[in-house]
This record gives structure tokens, C-alpha cells and sequence, in this order.
């Protein structure tokens, strides 16, 4: 039977429309008992190995579970199957023997396998095979031969190839291309920092990374800081300064166990989106050590970029992010987050190879008068708005790859008529200062109607918002101001179409809720009100209107409409100081999905192995009929919860609305199975969305959640 197996596929090979890798006998792939691999943890893949010899191959224990999940699940032997395994290993952390030359390992490895994919398609067969042919779900340790490495080739790019061992088929797979879209929710990108802040100096370039990601980064170069160019460098090294973490070496190694991820579909994914022609910049010589680590590490990525398909101009730009990266993490102790600090002293930024204005080069920024960016105008931003911080300045981008490039918040500017009340509120405010003799500095002292609030510390709320002149029904202040009297203390929050947040039930059958001007834009601020009376009965130099119609023009910067006011104010009236603040209110979220959180890998204990098929076939459970009935704000008999018990391991899965949270659309129920409310999704999200809470988070299996809108998705494995 084998025999004519064997025929078949040879006469098949024969034919030029198929070809065939034949692993031969599964017994040469056996570990060499004299390889010892360290320690391994996480989803790690240790590689080692030497010229003519062959590669040694270690899976940590958390990746043979998984691998072994994926198998089980698989029922047979199939191209989806494969493409499963090997997908899952090139999601893996890579770490290269440490007592190897990496480079040189980098170039051994170009010379056999060709491409890093086909090392993981290898694997990914040669687990396949002893499955099918040997019953093993668990994958061993491998040894892959010298001349069998360089017959892996073939898998890359490959359409119906075969896949054989010991004389039988096992297998026929198209390898499907690795993934080149965003993983995350935010591109990675390189700013210049144009104005001191925070920890900031001005000439610093920022590194902004979404925080999910930035963690993965830390994680990853925390775990691998020792290699022979990290040994080799710090031991060459005549001078040697304490520092708070660890060495230049050290971040060497850090920085290149890094690189190792940065490829299509696998774990650092997204760094190979970046735009390598933004703010393009190298290291200085000023400080000689930074200057040869940042060498050595170009020299590898280099190297590097071969066997991953990554251009020249992309793998210089990623060694000296990642360089940085590392100097910021493992020299100066410092854990990454979104925004990461270069200093200025230490690099030095390309020149505009064009001539063409310098922002849109030099500073990695959009020409601002040829590709202006729009930003705070409520309807097809470039950007999130980032208020001025001083008078005369211009607005920037908050965030992503524009981030602190400037930006046009469309000002509008308004010609009005003063009316008679205006004109006589105006000409009893200059009555009052004449008689009190002007009033002086610091606080507002009684009468002094000049509104006190700092130009400096600005909102995001263009004074439009606050005091729209076209429709005065609409103004932050007109409720308020309908309950105001000159003898009462009042106090009062509202949303920014002037609606009081607090239940008013006397007022439910006559007060008609007008929408915010734009509800996307402001609906999660707050604008704090308040009015306290002076002691005495004395006159009031204008009304509550007056008041803070005044101080809407008066608390924005250069006082011009549609320009960001400032986040608070007050005005003294004679009769009583009127006050306002604007705050974000955090519990009103948008329609989109935040930062997983992953639970600590300790945070439940010790547990046995978590697996994932077992994690994929129980998220079915709690997802069932979830297309049918949404779970709803504020009632728990909507939410979904499941758990069941498995080898000693709980797993549990749940479905919640986090308590006192808020769409900014208003509504209050949500279909589980389609947490974005996307018009005929034709695929369910719930399931997925478990599963992505086991798989996205480097703990061991025991998961995570994710706040999509008001739900909460959460997969938690922990003892029984």
C-alpha cells in the first residue's frame, strides 16, 4: 500500500505541475541529545545551529501547547491545517542561540532556507508529518539536516505542493501569503518634537507606538538581552558608566531579538508598515559607544531584511527605531508607551532631499501649503486636534503618523451686530470699572469684570461650541442661565447642547433635549457651571447670559470664534462670581475598540496547560443566540457569563456592560455578536473576540479583555 502510494506521488512529481518535498525518514529529525536550549517562556521559538551540520529547533512550552491545540483541532491533514501551524509559528518570538554570531546565523540561514517563512513552513511540516504518520501531538524538539534545510525553499511561495515523509503523501498546501495589513490600531511612526513638553526637549524625536504594541516591544526586549554582539561589544568597551538597567550590549542584543519579529504576520508585524521616509534620521558621532551599537545593529538588520523581503531604506529606519527603542527601555530603565523619547543629542536627522519645504521632509510632515492637514472641524479630520498651548500658535495633530505635524482647525470668523441689551450691558460694564477704579491684578476682586482664565491651559472646545451665535438655544450656558437667580447659589453640569447630566424629573415633561452641536466631537465633555452670590444685595453689572458670553470670547485664545477656549474661567459680576470648567468625562466612549488588557502571567498562580483548541470550542458557548438578544446598559440579566472545567482549569468567558459607561451615539443595547454595529457584518465577532483575548496575550493562556464600545469581552483561564 505504501509502495503504491509512493508510485503515485512520484508519477505526480514527474508531471511539472506539482512538486513534491520529501522529508524522508522522520527519525533524522530527532534532537541531538548534546543541544541544551535555555530556559524558554512566552511563545518563543529557539533557534541554534551551524554550517553543514544542520539547525536544532525548540519550541517553549507554551508553543508546543498551542501548536498542539491547533493539531488537535485540525481533525486531518490538510493545506488549512498547515497554514494554521505555520502562521501560529510566525507569530513566534524568535530567539537566536546565544552563543551564535547572529549575523553570520542570519547568513546561514539566507543560504539554506532562502527566506524566514520557509523555516517556519518546515516546522510547520515536519510537526504535520510526525502527526499524521507517528501520532505525536506533541511537537519534539527538531534537528533539520544541513541538506534538508536547503530542499525547504520550495515552500516558499508554493501552489500544490507535496508534502511527504517515510514513503507517503501526507499532505498538498498552497502556503497563503503572510498578512501585510495593520494589526494594531495605530501604525508606528517617527515625530519631531518642535516644542519642549513633558520630558520632551525640543529637537527630540518621538517614537509613537500604540500601547497594546509598545508592551509587546518592552516585553520582547526585556526577555532577550544576551547575545555574542552584545557580549562581545560591552567586553571591547574601555570605558563603562553605571547606568540604570543595562549595557549597550545589552540593548544591542534587545534591539536585534526585535528586528527578528518585525516581518509580515509576525508577532512586531506593524513595524514593517512604517514609512521608512519619515523623518529619516541616524546617530550621531557625539557619543562614540551609542554610535558603533547603532552600527552593529544596521549591520544585522541588514542582514536581516534578506530573508524577510524588507527594502533597504525600510530595514535602515527600523534598525535605528528599534535602536532607540532599546537605549530608552534597556540603558536608561525606562518602560515603553506610546510616545518614546530619542534625545537630540544623540541623532541627527536627514536633510530634505528634494529642497521642497522643510516640514514636509525634515519633520516627516504633510507640505503644509500644498497638502494642508485639517483637524477640529468635526467632519473628515486628518487628524485629532491638539489645542495651542500659547497665544499666536497653531493647532497640531494629537496623534498617529501626523502626530505634532500642524494642522488647520478651520477658524471661522463672525461679523455680528451688538444689539441694544448688548450695547447697554457693555456700557454698565464700563460704569462699574470706572467706579471701582479699574480693579487690579490676581484674583477678581468685587467689580472686576475683565474674566480671569488662562490662555494657556486650553480645551479642545472652540468658543462656538460654547456660545454658538447663530442659534443661542444651542449655547452651553442657556439652561443654566434660565435657572439662575442673583441671589441664589447655583451649580450645575451640562453636556454641550446646554442639557443638564443630572435627572431633573420636574423638568422631563416640558424641557425638550436638544442634540449636541456635534455629538461625536463633544458629547464626552463636561461643562461645569456655577454662580456664587456675593454677600449683600448689591448690582449686577450684567446677567448670566452676559456673563458668560463674555468670557466665552474672552477665555479663547486671541479671541477669535472657533478658536479653543480655555479649560476654565470665572467673571466677577458685582452681584456674584460666575465659573465654568470643561472636563472629559471618561464614561462616554465611542464606537470602537480600545487596548486589550492582559491579564499578569503569575496573577492566578500556577495551572496546567491551557489549550487552545480547548479555548476555541468553548467560546462557542456563551456566544450562542448573541445575534439575537443584545446585552443591555445597566441590566445584568443581559449579560452573558460562562464557565466550565477542563483538566483542572477553569475557563471563563463573559459578556458585560462596564457599569456607568456610555455610547456617545446614545445607545443603550449592543448585539454581542456585533459589537461595532457594522450593517451586515456577514460573520458573528463574539467567538473571535474570545479567542483573540487567549491568542493576543503573552501570559501563558490565561487571557485578557477588551473594551469594544460599553462591552466588555473577557476569557480568563485559572485553577479549578
Amino acid at each position: 500500500m505504501r509502495l503504491a502510494s509512493f508510485l503515485a506521488l512520484a508519477s505526480l512529481a514527474t508531471l511539472g505541475s506539482t512538486d513534491v518535498l520529501d522529508l524522508g525518514d522522520l527519525k533524522q529529525y530527532n534532537a541531538r541529545t548534546d543541544v541544551k536550549a535555555p530556559t524558554l517562556s512566552g511563545n518563543t521559538i529557539w533557534l541554534s545551529g551551524r554550517d553543514n551540520e544542520g539547525y536544532d529547533v525548540v519550541l517553549s512550552p507554551d508553543t508546543q501547547a498551542k501548536a498542539r491545540g491547533i493539531l488537535e483541532g485540525c481533525g486531518k491533514a490538510d493545506n488549512k491545517c498547515y497554514n494554521d501551524v505555520r502562521n501560529f509559528l510566525q507569530t513566534s518570538h524568535v530567539e537566536i542561540d546565544g552563543q551564535l554570531e547572529r549575523r553570520g546565523f542570519l547568513q546561514l540561514l539566507t543560504k539554506t532556507f532562502r527566506k524566514l517563512g520557509s523555516v517556519f513552513g518546515f516546522i510547520a511540516a515536519a510537526m504535520i508529518a510526525d502527526w499524521q504518520l507517528r501520532h505525536n501531538t506533541q511537537p519534539p524538539p527538531l534537528f533539520v539536516p544541513h541538506n534538508m534545510a536547503s530542499s525547504a525553499s520550495k515552500l516558499s511561495g508554493a501552489t500544490g505542493l507535496v508534502i511527504s515523509a517515510q514513503g507517503t503523501p501526507v499532505v498538498t498546501v498552497t502556503q497563503t501569503a503572510a498578512p501585510t495589513s495593520l494589526q494594531g490600531t495605530q501604525t508606528p511612526s517617527v515625530t519631531p518634537v518642535t516644542e519642549p513638553h513633558d520630558n520632551f526637549a525640543k529637537g527630540d524625536i518621538s517614537v509613537v507606538l500604540q500601547s497594546d504594541f509598545a508592551r509587546r516591544v518592552d516585553e520582547i526586549m526585556h526577555r532577550m538581552t544576551n547575545c555574542e554582539d552584545g557580549y562581545k561589544f560591552d567586553k571591547g568597551s574601555t570605558r563603562r558608566r553605571k547606568r540604570v538597567a543595562g549595557s549597550y550590549g545589552k540593548a544591542i542584543c534587545a534591539a536585534e531579538a526585535a528586528a527578528m519579529m518585525a516581518q509580515s504576520g509576525g508577532a512586531l508585524n506593524d513595524f514593517v508598515l512604517m514609512n521608512p521616509t519619515q523623518l529619516p534620521f541616524s546617530y550621531t558621532d557625539s557619543v562614540a559607544a551609542v554610535a558603533r551599537a547603532a552600527n552593529i545593529v544596521n549591520e544585522f538588520i541588514r542582514e536581516y531584511a534578506a530573508l524577510v523581503d524588507i527594502s533597504a531604506e525600510l530595514a535602515t529606519q527600523l534598525s535605528n527605531v528599534l535602536f532607540g527603542l532599546a537605549l530608552r527601555t534597556i540603558v536608561d530603565g525606562t518602560t515603553l508607551g506610546e510616545n518614546n523619547r530619542i534625545p537630540a543629542s544623540l541623532i541627527k536627522v536627514s536633510a530634505s532631499p528634494t529642497g521642497s519645504h522643510p516640514s514636509s521632509t525634515a519633520t516627516g510632515c504633510p507640505d503644509p501649503e500644498k497638502n494642508p492637514l485639517t483637524c477640529g472641524t468635526g467632519e473628515k479630520d486628518d487628524c485629532k486636534m491638539r489645542a495651542p498651548k500659547k497665544p499666536g500658535d497653531s493647532p497640531v495633530c494629537d496623534a498617529g503618523e501626523h502626530k505634532d505635524c500642524e494642522c488647520s482647525a478651520g477658524v471661522i470668523w463672525d461679523i455680528e451686530t451688538v444689539s441694544d441689551a448688548q450695547q447697554k450691558a457693555m456700557l454698565a460694564i464700563a460704569a462699574l470699572h470706572k467706579k471701582l477704579g479699574g480693579g487690579g491684578k490676581g484674583d477678581p476682586k468685587p467689580g472686576n469684570n475683565k474674566p480671569d482664565c488662562n490662555p494657556y491651559d486650553l480645551s479642545v472646545i472652540p468658543s462656538n461650541v460654547f456660545r454658538n451665535p447663530n442659534a443661542p438655544e444651542k449655547n452651553v450656558y442657556h439652561h443654566f442661565c434660565e435657572k439662575w437667580y442673583k441671589e441664589s447659589k447655583l451649580e450645575m453640569t451640562v453636556d454641550a447642547a446646554g442639557n443638564n447630566k443630572k435627572p431633573e424629573p420636574h423638568l422631563k415633561s416640558v424641557i425638550k433635549r436638544t442634540p449636541p452641536p456635534d455629538p461625536s466631537n463633544w458629547s464626552k465633555y463636561d461643562f461645569n457651571l456655577s454662580f456664587k452670590p456675593a454677600e449683600g444685595k448689591k448690582e449686577c453689572a450684567m446677567d448670566c447670559k452676559a456673563a458668560y458670553a463674555l468670557m466665552s470670547t474672552a477665555c479663547s485664545n486671541s479671541g477669535a470664534m472657533s478658536v479653543p477656549m480655555s479649560k476654565g474661567g470665572k467673571l466677577d459680576v458685582g452681584c456674584g462670581v460666575f465659573d465654568y470648567s470643561i472636563s472629559e468625562d471618561k464614561n462616554i466612549v465611542p464606537l470602537k475598540a480600545q487596548d486589550r488588557h492582559c491579564f499578569a502571567p503569575d496573577e492566578f498562580g500556577k495551572h496546567r496547560d491551557i489549550h487552545p483548541g480547548s479555548v476555541s470550542s468553548y467560546s462557542g458557548w456563551p456566544c450562542t443566540g448573541t445575534a439575537l438578544k443584545p446585552v443591555r446598559r445597566g441590566d445584568d440579566s443581559t449579560f452573558i457569563k460562562f464557565k466550565t472545567t477542563e483538566d483542572d482549569v477553569a475557563y471563563q468567558y463573559s459578556v458585560v456592560w462596564k457599569q456607568g459607561c456610555s455610547l456617545d451615539s446614545g445607545v443603550d443595547a449592543i448585539y454581542a455578536s456585533n459589537p461595532l454595529a457594522i450593517k451586515d457584518p456577514g460573520h458573528t465577532a463574539c467567538q473571535q473576540t474570545f479567542i483573540d483575548n487567549y491568542k493576543e496575550c503573552l501570559n501563558g493562556g490565561i487571557g485578557g479583555n477588551i473594551q469594544i464600545g460599553c462591552l466588555v469581552y473577557e476569557f480568563k483561564a485559572q485553577p479549578a
